[in-house]
């Protein structure tokens, strides 16, 4: 959240990982000429996950009502809530997708939102911590990208990254690194 917070006040040039969904920076109040964006990294998914005995949540209306833990690294409340969740629903924000996934099987949430990368990432780090969930339907994805303030410093910072990446992408290299790291 403090990364968030630099990017946001403008204490900060860039923030990774950022998110490219237009509809995110209009809702914090951001013109989308404002900021500039790497090429993407990667295309994560955002799930609802429940426990086996619990319904599988197929639809934003089966999270109404429901006490939900939400990943903040799923994205801002304010626009989790504003776009994905019904008012209905009471929404406590997680610091991880450990403990989003913890205050379910403690039985504190009904579901837990988070990105399949990090639930993935999560149980192949720790054998330990997986434990027996169920997928819902695919919330929303999103893009993984270096988000910068728009300006000639930024946009030479970009363009460098951005050759990188295609060097990267063309030569298998940046799938191999993905792939090793998560």
């Amino acid at each position: 959240r403090r990364a968030q917070r630099s990017f946001f006040s403008k204490k900060a040039s860039c923030i990774f990982v950022g998110t490219d969904d237009p509809d995110y920076f209009e809702l914090m109040g951001i013109n989308l000429p404002e900021v500039i964006f790497s090429t993407p990294l990667q295309k994560i998914s955002i799930y609802p996950y429940t426990l086996p005995q619990s319904s599988i949540i197929e639809g934003k209306q089966d999270l109404a009502g429901k006490v939900i833990a939400l990943d903040i690294a799923a994205g801002s409340l304010k626009f989790f809530k504003s776009v994905f969740i019904p008012n209905s629903s009471k929404v406590i924000l997680a610091n991880s997708t450990i403990q989003a996934l913890s205050l379910l099987k403690q039985g504190r949430v009904d579901v837990a939102i988070a990105t399949d990368f990090d639930v993935a990432l999560l149980f192949g780090k720790d054998p330990n911590v997986r434990m027996d969930i169920q997928r819902g339907y695919n919330i929303a994805v999103s893009q993984d990208v270096i988000t910068c303030w728009r300006n000639a410093s930024t946009e030479k910072f970009l363009s460098h990254v951005n050759i990188k990446l295609d060097t990267l992408g063309k030569s298998g290299r940046l799938n191999e690194i993905l792939a090793n790291k998560y």
